[in-house]
């Protein structure tokens, strides 16, 4: 059915959409398409991340405890190491550190690779934890679905360049 909305046609959303049953389908068919680019993407770099292919929403999220010793130091410091912890061989084992895993990673990611992703931890409850290691969500980054083909493209480009 159409509407009229001043001189415009509106066409209902339970119509025939671009060569689907419905825009609701059209939708559905289009996030799965981006979420299934976007989870190919971060599944073929060599980043030692776990990818969580999700069922549904507009995020994909990574795993990042098994890639967080690969990052420089200086992330998860805010720029420079103190000496005391240079030689530390496991970033568990860090006593002074300045900044969640997460941030510290997200920072690297744009740094690096000039990719964007979004730190959890801030979505948890941490008042009182004193550590940012001890964050809870730090060690999961999100990447947005809703992105244009071009912006896929370019993501793709940067994080296999470092691979």
């Amino acid at each position: 059915m159409q509407v009229a909305i001043g001189k415009a046609m509106v066409m209902s959303a339970t119509e025939p959409y671009e060569g689907s049953v419905c825009f609701y389908d059209h939708l559905s068919e289009l996030f799965l398409k981006k979420k299934n680019e976007l989870v190919s993407i971060l599944k073929s770099t060599k980043l030692n991340w776990k990818v969580l292919e999700p069922e549904g929403g507009f995020f994909v999220l990574v795993v990042i405890s098994g890639c967080i010793n690969d990052m420089p130091r200086k992330y998860l410091f805010g720029g420079v190491v103190p000496d005391s912890e240079k030689d530390v061989d496991d970033y568990r084992k860090l006593k002074k550190v300045t900044v969640s895993p997460d941030f510290a990673f997200a920072q690297y990611l744009i740094e690096e690779f000039k990719v964007a992703a979004l730190p959890l931890s801030p979505f948890y409850n941490n008042v009182g934890v004193e550590n940012p290691l001890d964050y809870r969500g730090s060690t999961f980054l999100r990447f947005a679905i809703c992105k244009n083909d071009e912006t896929f493209k370019i993501v793709r480009e940067r994080l296999l360049s470092h691979n």
